[in-house]
């Protein structure tokens, strides 16, 4: 199964290394993420769960390069179209679309996470035949697509959340340095 780590710029190597080291999976880095394989969902939840270096891990549908908009809602529907729904959704299941950009686009996140939305909706209703729940807080699956100046990555978020934040750790000053970093300092 093909899977996509976050990272910060820069760590993207030591991100590497640790899949290596937990895993023992080899991965292809590129701007902000790497790219992986995991043998079964044992392995991709280790990984999720010891990693230090990733800010979020994502069961990867496909990535791709855009030019405007609308290739990025043209191509996002033809990665979405390939996926077997029904492995995601059922009638009680819920979802919510987040999203990331960094770099200048002429549109907002919010504006791709609500097409998105729209778009994934759509889907399930003609490969389905009902129209999922939308839930903004707790939802059962969380589709996540993350934006790197023209290039887009589109998945299924596993954790739910940045993993870079300890949920122990409280920044008393802004210039405590982030989780990621520490580590990848170490």
């Amino acid at each position: 199964m093909k899977a996509c780590a976050l990272t910060d710029k820069g760590l993207e190597q030591v991100a590497v290394m640790e899949l290596d080291e937990i895993i023992s999976s080899n991965g292809s880095a590129e701007e902000r993420a790497v790219i992986f394989e995991a043998k079964n969902n044992d392995e991709l939840f280790r990984f999720c769960y010891m990693s230090q270096s990733c800010q979020r891990v994502l069961l990867l549908f496909d990535s791709f390069k855009f030019g405007d908009y609308e290739d990025f809602l043209k191509k996002s529907e033809e990665a979405l179209n390939q996926v077997d729904l029904d492995d995601w959704f059922s009638e009680e299941s819920s979802f919510k679309v987040g999203c990331e950009r960094i770099g200048e686009h002429d549109f907002g996140s919010s504006t791709a996470e609500q097409d998105l939305g729209g778009i994934i909706i759509d889907c399930v209703n003609k490969k389905l035949g009902f129209e999922p729940k939308v839930k903004p807080s707790a939802p059962d699956v969380i589709f996540y697509i993350f934006i790197n100046d023209d290039k887009a990555y589109i998945g299924i978020d596993l954790v739910g959340r940045d993993l870079s934040k300890r949920q122990y750790r409280i920044f008393s000053s802004p210039g405590i340095i982030n989780a990621n970093l520490a580590y990848a300092m170490i």
